[in-house]
């Protein structure tokens, strides 16, 4: 009997010490989520400074925004794949920057809700000096990558300035920004959070001349940063 505990207690450090350790080493911050192929880089704000995600080497995994917390386990297989068995999300909400938050954070539940019960979840983590990247890629193709570092906070120096006017818009609005930024996307969002315009290709000048009457929630994506929501109101 002795002799096959022995044996069972070293089949199963093998396998332990296979799992990239990595993982276990850092605690991780989002820094983009790829999901049906378009990029969603996190909020930066006074709600959502970063988004963590924390990986135990008992299984336990930590993570979600505002108060919607998520507790999970995961079971670990070869180098860098795992199954999610189980995940929960506390009931909570972003309560700020409506609803640019609330929405962001339901993105980033599906992402993980889509993989309980998935197989063969793989990660990979690369290293380059003092900076390690994290990335998990779901069956389906989306991903999310994670760094070692917070992304850069709100009250970072650099941070882009941009203003909206006129905020009472007939027909169209003017983005004045600094000279060092690049908007990479506006988003509108009506009073039931859906996405009525969306802008790839930016302007300084926002046409919402086909929008009915009514308060719009204005998101400006620049250089990598979610800035706050601004609102509007359409005559």
């Amino acid at each position: 009997m002795r002799n096959l505990i022995i044996i069972f207690i070293g089949l199963f450090s093998i396998q332990a010490s296979a799992q990239d350790v990595r993982i276990f080493e850092n605690t991780w911050y989002l820094h983009d989520l790829v999901m049906n192929g378009e990029s969603n880089v996190p909020p930066i704000n006074n709600e959502i400074p970063y988004v963590a995600a924390d990986f135990l080497n008992n299984g336990e995994l930590h993570t979600g925004m505002c108060e919607e917390e998520g507790f999970g386990t995961l079971e670990y297989f070869g180098t860098s794949e795992f199954e999610v068995t189980e995940l929960n999300f506390l009931a909570g909400g972003c309560q700020q920057n409506n609803p640019f938050n609330q929405i962001y954070s339901g993105k980033y539940i599906s992402f993980w809700s889509s993989l309980i019960n998935a197989e063969n979840v793989s990660y990979e983590i690369i290293d380059n000096g003092q900076n390690s990247t994290l990335t998990i890629t779901g069956l389906n193709g989306d991903y999310a990558i994670y760094g070692n570092e917070i992304p850069l906070s709100v009250n970072n120096a650099s941070k882009p300035q941009f203003s909206i006017h006129p905020t009472i818009v007939k027909t169209s609005f003017n983005i004045k920004y600094s000279s060092f930024s690049k908007i990479q996307k506006v988003r509108i969002y009506n009073s039931y959070g859906q996405v009525v315009a969306a802008f790839e290709k930016i302007e300084s000048n926002i046409d919402i001349s086909n929008l009915p009457t009514g308060i719009y929630l204005v998101t400006i994506q620049i250089n990598n940063y979610n800035i706050e929501t601004k609102r509007i109101i359409k005559l």
